[in-house]
C-alpha cells in the first residue's frame, strides 16, 4: 500500500507530514515502482521466448493484476512473475527457462519433481543473476483445495490487454475477480492490498455482470470465498455491491467471522504454530460444502504425517524402518508445538 500511501499523502501542506515520512515513503515508492517495471520487462521476456517456442502461456497477478485494478503499473508492490501454461507443456516450458538462465529455486532431484508435478500445482524457478522469481503454474490451486476451475476451455475464452505498450493475452475478467478472491482466501487475506486491488476491479468495471460472475462462482463451489472478498472490498473501501450480492453476503452466516478472522490476520503477532492452525481453519470454514472441506481436512492430514528432513535427522532410521516416521511425526509435532495449534484449530471449526 505504500505506493498509495504516498499518493495520498502528497495531496497534504508540506508542514503536515513530518519530512523525513514524506522522504521515506518517495524512495520506498520509487523503489517499487522500478522493481514492477523490471519484473514487467522479465515477463514480456518470457512470454516472447515461449510464443517462440509454440507454448501456450498466459501470465496472471503479478504486473498483469497491477494493470487491470490500477492502470499504472507502478502502483502495486510485485513480488515475482506468474504464468500459467497446459499441463502438457510444463516439461518444455521448465527447459526453456532453464536455457534462458532460470532454476529450480530449491534444488530438486527429478524424482521430486515429477512428485511435485503430480501433487502440486507450480514450480518455482529463480533466476541465476537477477533472482528473479517465476512461477510456473500448470493449475491454479493444489487438488486438495478442490477448486475444478477447468484449464481446457480457458485457453479459448482468454483477451487482449495492453501491458506496457503491448498487447498480451489474460484472462477474462470474471475469471481473474473469482480468482483473486480464492487466491485472498487461501492466504486468509493477509494483505490489505489484496482487497484493495479487488476495491479497483470492482469499481473500474460498473458494467460487470455480477449474475454471471456469481453463477461462475457456484459452478467452481467457490460462492463463499467469492462473497467473503466483496465483502472486504465494501467493508474497508466502500466499494458498492448490488442489492441481490449484499443480500447474499447477509444470508451467508459463516461470513461474519471470516471477515473478523481475515481483519485479525492482517495485523496478527501470534506463534507460527497457532498463526498456521487458524490459517487452516479458515481454508475449512471458507468451504461452503461439507464434500470440499472434508477433501481439503484429508489433504491436510496427508500433507502434515509426511516425515519431512528434520525428522530424519531427528531420529536417524535404516531404510526398512523408514514406514515408523509416519508413526512418530505426531509424537514429534506435539513435542515441538503442544496441543495449542490443534486446539485452536478445532476451536474455531466449532464457530460454524
Amino acid at each position: 500500500m505504500i505506493p498509495w500511501v504516498y499518493r495520498c499523502l502528497r495531496a497534504y501542506p508540506l508542514d503536515q507530514v513530518p519530512s523525513e515520512v514524506r522522504d521515506q515513503l518517495r524512495i520506498l515508492t520509487r523503489q517499487i515502482g522500478m522493481r514492477s517495471l523490471t519484473l514487467t520487462g522479465e515477463l514480456l521476456r518470457v512470454l516472447d521466448a515461449m510464443s517462440k517456442a509454440g507454448i501456450h502461456a498466459v501470465p496472471f497477478k503479478g504486473p498483469i493484476l497491477a494493470s487491470l485494478c490500477y492502470g499504472d503499473l507502478a502502483l502495486r508492490e510485485c513480488d515475482d512473475i506468474d504464468v500459467l501454461v497446459p499441463a502438457k507443456e510444463v516439461w518444455r516450458a521448465t527447459e526453456l527457462l532453464q536455457a534462458h538462465g532460470y532454476d529450480f529455486w530449491l534444488p530438486t532431484s527429478k524424482s521430486d519433481q515429477m512428485r511435485l508435478f503430480r501433487t502440486g500445482w507450480a514450480f518455482t524457478f529463480a533466476h541465476h543473476e537477477t533472482q528473479t522469481h517465476v512461477d510456473l503454474h500448470w493449475k491454479f490451486t493444489a487438488s486438495g483445495f478442490s477448486f475444478p476451475f477447468g484449464l481446457e476451455a480457458l485457453w479459448s475464452r482468454l483477451k487482449s490487454i495492453q501491458l506496457a505498450g503491448r498487447e498480451v493475452l489474460s484472462l477474462p475478467l470474471q475469471d481473474v475477480i473469482l480468482l483473486h478472491c480464492v487466491h485472498g482466501a487461501k492466504h486468509q487475506w493477509a494483505r490489505l492490498e489484496w482487497v484493495y486491488a479487488l476495491s479497483g476491479m470492482l469499481q473500474s468495471n460498473p458494467n460487470l455482470d455480477w449474475g454471471e460472475l456469481l453463477r461462475h462462482a457456484q459452478r467452481l463451489r467457490a460462492e463463499r470465498m467469492l462473497l467473503l472478498g466483496v465483502k472486504l472490498a465494501s467493508d474497508y473501501f466502500g466499494t458498492v455491491l448490488p442489492k441481490a450480492i449484499r443480500q447474499r453476503v447477509k444470508d451467508d452466516q459463516a461470513i461474519p467471522s471470516l471477515v473478523s478472522q481475515a481483519q485479525m490476520r492482517m495485523v496478527s503477532q501470534q506463534d507460527k504454530p497457532v498463526q498456521e492452525a487458524e490459517h487452516y481453519a479458515f481454508r475449512f470454514r471458507v468451504r461452503e460444502r461439507w464434500r470440499d472441506r472434508i477433501r481439503y481436512f484429508i489433504y491436510l492430514v496427508r500433507l502434515k504425517a509426511a516425515p519431512t528432513a528434520k525428522d530424519h535427522e531427528a531420529i536417524p532410521l535404516p531404510a526398512l524402518l523408514s514406514a515408523l516416521y509416519y508413526l512418530a511425526r505426531p509424537f514429534r509435532l506435539a513435542h515441538t508445538y503442544g496441543l495449542s495449534p490443534l486446539k485452536r484449530f478445532f476451536r474455531l471449526l466449532r464457530s460454524d
